[in-house]
This record gives structure tokens, sequence and C-alpha cells, in this order.
């Protein structure tokens, strides 16, 4: 990936793109600084950094939950915010850290159905959609559970099945492996390869190092609300000075691909106060 710094730049090989990115909260405090980067169609993106870096506001600006107060996303060439946010919402998925966020169908069937159902979609292609989302997620049996009756990984898959339903184009994971014990972590990177394999472009928000970076195909790192490096996984996960100073363990070194070389420091390291 190659950082962004004007907003007059689209790249037509990304589908998403952020460009000097501002945002701040009521509080005064700045969530994002100037973050620019870009995600190629189809990538496996992850987003590393210290809590409060900023990554999960840059992903509700990603699919317009938030709207920067300077800068701008560009999808597909166009300025998000030029979508119907109908349209924003079917094509680029998020899911929550905390699934219980999203979910409030009062059965699987129900909440995962929501969504298409919203768009118009007839009921016979709703329920057919459901039932083989349900079933890719080995979920099926679960259909007409009640959501408060699901444990945390059970409700994890039905929120990414609620996402799904919308047939999106990129999908936006904000911790996903969080509260999963390793079997599910595992469960759950298997699936978004084979999602990713099919086109959808994925970009995470995560710390499971060891676990993602087999699947991932770049990486970027945030602190204090601006990227300050970009790369391929092997690169980027070697450098323990950088992910030490955003507080991020270092994968195993028998965990990492071969490099490419494709890496890119965005803004220089200055050491803390």
């Amino acid at each position: 990936m190659i950082p962004l710094n004007a907003e007059d730049n689209v790249n037509s090989g990304a589908i998403l793109q952020a460009v000097n990115l501002h945002y701040g909260y009521g509080d005064g405090a700045m969530a994002l600084q100037g973050a620019s980067c870009e995600f190629p169609k189809g990538g496996f993106t992850l987003l590393l950094g210290r809590n409060g870096s900023g990554k999960t506001t840059l992903l509700h600006h990603l699919n317009r939950l938030l709207a920067p107060q300077q800068g701008t996303v560009i999808f597909k060439g166009r300025p998000l915010g030029s979508y119907p946010q109908r349209e924003i919402h079917r094509a680029i998925g998020l899911m929550f850290q905390d699934p219980n966020d999203q979910l409030f169908g009062a059965t699987v069937f129900e909440d995962v159905a929501f969504g298409p159902r919203n768009l118009g979609s007839r009921e016979p292609e709703v329920s057919e959609s459901v039932r083989t989302i349900l079933d890719d997620l080995k979920i099926a049996h679960l259909a007409e559970r009640p959501v408060h009756r699901l444990s945390f990984g059970q409700k994890r898959r039905v929120a990414l099945a609620g996402v799904l339903a919308m047939n999106p184009e990129v999908i936006l994971l904000d911790e996903p492996t969080a509260g999963l014990d390793p079997e599910g972590c595992e469960d759950l990177f298997g699936l978004l390869r084979v999602l990713n394999d099919r086109g959808i472009t994925v970009i995470m928000a995560t710390q499971e190092l060891d676990a993602a970076v087999d699947y991932a195909r770049e990486v970027t790192v945030l602190a204090d609300g601006r990227v300050i490096a970009t790369g391929d996984p092997a690169t980027v996960l070697q450098d323990r000075d950088l992910l030490e100073s955003v507080c991020v363990s270092p994968a195993s070194p028998g965990s990492l691909p071969p490099s490419t070389g494709n890496w890119a420091l965005v803004h220089p390291r200055t050491p803390s106060p």
C-alpha cells in the first residue's frame, strides 16, 4: 500500500482510501489527525495500534458511521459521502467489537434476515440466502434460537452472518477475535480467508498477530490518530521497534511469510516524552 498525502490523489487500484482524515470527539480528544491509507480491492489488511490509536474510529469512517471533520474517504474512485447511505451499508459491512451492539432480532434467522428485508428483497430470496449463509458459517442449527441464548462465539458468527447477508464488497472487523478461544479464532480466520478468496476485501483491527499473519496481505500501523507505517506483513511485523512503540507484540518468526520488500514508513517515529 502507498500512503496518500493529497486529497486529489485517487488510486484506481484501491477500493477504499482514507485521505487526510481528522476527527475529534466531544471531549476534545482527536481520534484521527491526518490519517491517510488505502486498501486494495480484494486485499486482506490488518490494522495495528495500541488502544486509542484510532483504529476503531478509522473503521467507522470507512463505512460512514462517522463522517470526517476534515479529509475524505474514497470508495471505488468516488467520495464515500456521495453514495446513498443504504448503498454504503450494503457494500461495506462492519462487524463491531462487541456483537451485542449489532444483534437485535428475536431469533438468529430474524436477525440475519433484517438487512436483506430492509433492502426490499423478496421473502423467498431472503430465506434462501439466510439459510445458505447460516450453513456456510456452521450455525444453521441455531436458526430459530433466541439471540439472547447464544454463546459469545455464536454471537460473533451471527453478527458476521448479518454482514454477509448484505452481499458486501468490503468487510470491516473490529477486534473480531476478542473473547474467542484459539479454536474459535482459527475457525474465524479460515472463514475470512474463504471470503477473501472469493474477492471480498477484508480490513481487520486485531492484536492476534500469530493467527492473523497467515492470512494478511497488508499491514497498516496507527499511532495517535496517524498512519505511521504500511507494508507487507513480513517486513512490518519484524520491525520490533515499530511494534513496541505501539504496544504490539511482534509475530513469531516462523509464522511470517517471505518479505516482498513492500514497505513504507509514512510518519517518522519520535520518542515518547
